[in-house]
């Protein structure tokens, strides 16, 4: 598989700490100023210089740059630079030089709502093309970007930082304070150039408006991507602009509906760039204390995937998040050796009824070492019944939360927290009416879906795969292998496929499908292992669970099952099936092989029980 270029990982920030250091006259600037200020002509005869702009100071204008870095100095932000809704206007323009910048106090290019309120018709913000941070030109920029303090951006086809395409900086990006972003197109962190170095976001970015990105790659980054807190995108408002982020009420959804403010969002963190040192959302602690501060993440309101990887036709490669050492090394971190690590949260929400939701979408990319969560992932749909007036059901919501798509390859996924698909009717409209209620509308939940001309190895689970509906029919899926890729399940957790009736009388009987595990079109073999797992810290043990049909396929299949419970049926189809139950495992269900070279061991206290009359044979 051809990839694209990966630039070596290097340790910018000391080189870029020496060549700052270099003796510059200082300007600071105390109090309002109206015009622009370039570094290249701030000193005393018009001579190059360091800029401070003081809690007092503030560079405002109503047109072009206000601060230009367009020679070797530093520029260090105390008070304000801000423009009021001015078109085309840059906070700090960054062009190919060597310095440092530090927000610590506000960048804010501001517009204004409309008039009359958010109308189908109209904007949510006037003005556009408004970029707080930009890094451009052809020469590449050696320093740091830091804001720790305020990125206030409001306009259509805006972002908060942006680093051009074609341009390059050598050294990180520390996205520590607060950034907003609230317009139409949008982007909170703009990657379209190449970072050798790191992205480190440990503030909160807010992302409002339809097709708004929270964070965007489509450059190359040698170095991590880290994220402490939490990015949120949303594309609905309200009437008076206010961005919506939690679900309404049937009234207020209604009034959205009326409005006309049903308007999708981008993904949260869009990848198609490749990234030398893996993605990770990770915890922040004190560094005295070790007390947790805050912990990366993303909050989805939409159809749009939480975290979409997609090389867009270009294979793309996403690398380990700490190199492979030695593992009897004391410094060696096993849960630090997959390409995506996920210690917080990735919520998708698919918000309106009948939307689909995806918390991570993985296409023609390929994770080094696979994915590993500890964290919670989930999506969440909500879907409506069939209208009796209607002439046709309303299109399918699928609640997915890791989707594994063509040309996307992860050699595993090891879940020690939760992953959770969930799907809910709506029953503040469906039931609204007793006399009129609507019919029951398909709805699908699926945690682990991967799809034909994807490719995952292996999956080991000691937290919980779930999947499961509040509804009266549909299908749902713990874990989907559609690709005849997945060879292994290492299970020492909960992997379950529920349903509960939404039908609070008890009139309605539901109907659904509620498959644990569907490996049905591997032909090379497929083993399941489900052991107990003794925490090497309390001493408990955990009891693994396994509740739903399975479905194998047609290679040689092994199930071994050495503790715990599996409660659902049990399909083999063709090939030499062995089903070895042991370590007082119990099996409750309907067995199934289609060509009679079934080989079933039952031993050490363990049971099978199986409850349905027909015959079926076994070798």
């Amino acid at each position: 598989m051809k990839l694209r270029h990966l630039f070596a990982s290097t340790a910018t920030s000391v080189l870029v700490t020496a060549l700052a250091s270099s003796a510059f006259a200082q300007v600071e600037i105390t109090d309002e100023r109206t015009t622009g200020v370039q570094t290249s002509t701030a000193g005393d005869g018009s001579t190059a210089s360091d800029v401070t702009i003081t809690s007092t100071g503030s560079v405002v204008v109503t047109t072009g740059v206000a601060v230009t870095i367009d020679s070797d100095n530093d520029v260090i932000n105390d008070g304000t630079i801000s423009t009021t809704d001015a078109d085309d206007t840059t906070g700090v323009l960054i062009s190919g030089v060597t310095g440092n910048f530090t927000n610590n106090g506000s960048i804010t290019l501001s517009g204004a709502s409309p008039v009359d309120g958010i109308t189908p018709t109209s904007n949510i913000v006037t003005g556009t093309g408004r970029t707080g941070i930009l890094i451009s030109g052809a020469t590449p920029f050696t320093g740091n970007i830091t804001n720790d303090g305020q990125i206030v951006i409001s306009g259509q086809n805006s972002a908060g930082i942006r680093l051009a395409n074609l341009s390059s900086i050598t050294g990180d990006i520390f996205q520590n304070g607060t950034l907003t972003v609230f317009g139409e197109n949008g982007v909170g962190v703009d990657i379209a150039g190449d970072v050798i170095g790191n992205l480190a976001l440990n503030g909160t970015i807010g992302v409002t408006g339809e097709n708004s990105v929270g964070l965007n790659i489509s450059g190359d980054v040698s170095g991590t991507v880290t994220a402490n807190n939490i990015i949120t995108v949303t594309g609905f408002v309200n009437s008076i602009g206010g961005a919506q982020i939690t679900r309404s009420t049937l009234a207020g959804r209604e009034s959205l509906a009326d409005t006309g403010n049903l308007r999708q969002v981008g993904s949260g963190l869009s990848i198609s760039g490749n990234i030398g040192g893996g993605v990770h959302f990770a915890e922040r602690r004190d560094a005295d204390t070790d007390a947790l501060i805050s912990t990366g993440g993303v909050t989805m309101i939409g159809s749009a995937p939480a975290v979409l990887i997609d090389g867009n036709g270009t294979p793309i490669a996403i690398g380990l998040v700490a190199q492979i050492t030695d593992p009897n090394d004391a410094d060696f971190d096993a849960e630090l050796q997959y390409a995506f690590i996920n210690q917080g949260s990735l919520i998708s929400d698919g918000f309106l009824d009948d939307m689909d939701a995806t918390s991570f979408s993985l296409n023609d990319a390929r994770l080094d070492g696979g994915l590993n969560n500890s964290g919670t992932m989930q999506a969440t749909v909500y879907r409506s019944g069939v209208d009796p007036a209607a002439t046709l059901p309303t299109h399918d919501s699928h609640a997915r939360v890791i989707v594994i798509g063509g040309g996307g390859i992860a050699e595993r996924i090891n879940n020690t927290g939760t992953i959770l698909a969930r799907g809910f009717e709506t029953i503040d409209s469906v039931f609204a009416d007793p006399d009129n209620i609507q019919a029951p509308n398909t709805i699908f939940a699926t945690a682990i879906d991967i799809l034909a001309g994807g490719s995952l190895e292996t999956i080991s689970n000691i937290g919980s795969i779930t999947a499961i509906l509040t509804a009266r029919t549909g299908e749902v899926v713990a874990i989907r292998d559609a690709s005849g890729t997945l060879i292994e399940i290492n299970n020492s957790g909960v992997i379950a496929a529920l349903g509960v009736n939404s039908d609070r009388s008890g009139d309605t009987t539901p109907t659904y499908n509620l498959i644990a595990i569907d490996v049905s079109v591997n032909t090379t073999g497929f083993t399941l292992n489900q052991t107990v797992f003794t925490d090497p810290d309390t001493d408990i043990d955990t009891i693994p669970v396994i509740t739903g049909d399975i479905f194998l396929g047609n290679g040689d299949d092994l199930l071994n099952i050495e503790g715990g419970t599996i409660s659902g049926n049990i399909s083999f189809g063709d090939g030499a099936d062995r089903l070895l139950v042991s370590g007082g495992a119990t099996i409750t269900g309907s067995i199934s092989d289609s060509d009679g070279q079934l080989e079933i061991m039952i031993t050490d206290g363990s049971s099978l029980t199986i409850n349905s009359a027909d015959d079926f044979n076994i070798t």
